[in-house]
């Protein structure tokens, strides 16, 4: 797939941020390119041929001679919000004008609000509470569809910086996802499960491609919680014929996939629910950043 990324310089950044997550994690991030680990700490990037990242860990080292170059297509955060409400435009990090916005259904007021990021840094958006009546306040991030934002056979890096505390959890919590599991769309999402808050990496395959046999549905859970009022990083990582789950810099879960998997879900991406209706899986924790990054050129997939 010669178009992802084309000609442009892999070694060279033109815009780098920071998101700091829990336990001294940093992901340094390109709006145009990044030279990237499947590390366990997040992206690594590479500006004018100078590292720019922590010292790389073991996990990083063995990883690195086989790691493909990777093109950051969606970077939601948070750091201009003042007072949310339904239609508070957001900068999704590729420059698309109003490419993201907040929904909040019937505008109620205080369904979302601003609150500080990790370690106190920039800001980050307060979902809505849990409840336990009918009719419960809902609300999303929701992203405009673009091609890229689907990463078909390529290899790719979601991430979210997120808290959430013990009594936020619910059965299944969507921090972020762009397709459904049903319908044939195909899906990517990161979820938090139950109530012991397992985090949780979902593919689902394209039912258009009949070129990998098997399920067509993968779920990685975590095995600890981070239902613990604390930040975190999590990472699901598809490389090859491995997708793997990352809390904090740490690997949680690995498993075996279909190389060449193909998922190129329809649709906007969603962050915080499946949709602004009931039973919609809302999450209810704070999330400060939502990441997703695809292998370009030759660099992963099958497609190349």
């Amino acid at each position: 797939m010669a178009g992802r990324g084309g000609d442009r310089a892999v070694s060279r950044c033109t815009r780098t941020h920071l998101v700091m997550a829990d336990h001294g994690a940093v992901r340094q991030a390109s709006s145009r390119s990044l030279v990237a680990a499947a590390v366990s700490v997040g992206l690594l990037c590479a500006c004018d041929g100078q590292a720019g990242a922590p010292t790389p860990t073991a996990v990083e080292q063995s990883r690195r001679s086989v790691t493909p170059a990777l093109e950051e297509v969606l970077s939601v955060t948070f750091d201009d919000l003042d007072v949310p409400r339904d239609g508070t435009p957001l900068d999704d990090g590729t420059g698309r004008v109003l490419a993201a916005k907040i929904r909040v259904p019937g505008d109620t007021p205080g369904t979302v609000s601003a609150v500080d990021g990790p370690r106190g840094a920039g800001k980050a958006l307060q979902f809505p509470a849990p409840c336990d009546v009918q009719v419960c306040p809902r609300a999303i991030v929701e992203v405009m569809d673009a091609g890229d934002l689907s990463p078909g056979r390529q290899d790719f890096v979601l991430s979210a910086v997120l808290r959430m505390a013990p009594d936020e959890t619910s059965p299944g919590s969507n921090v972020a996802q762009k397709g459904f599991s049903t319908g044939g769309g195909g899906q990517w999402k990161l979820q938090v499960d139950g109530a012991e808050g397992l985090p949780s990496c979902v593919l689902v395959q394209s039912a258009t491609d009949a070129a990998v046999a098997g399920p067509a549905r993968h779920v990685l859970e975590g095995t600890s919680s981070v239902a613990d009022d604390a930040w975190h990083d999590v990472v699901c990582e598809r490389r090859g014929g491995r997708l793997s789950l990352l809390v904090d810099g740490e690997l949680s879960a690995s498993t075996v996939v279909p190389e060449g998997l193909d998922i190129s879900p329809e649709g906007p991406v969603r962050i915080g629910g499946k949709n602004v209706r009931q039973d919609n899986d809302q999450y209810n924790g704070v999330i400060s950043s939502v990441m997703l990054s695809v292998a370009i050129g030759d660099g992963g997939g099958v497609n190349g």
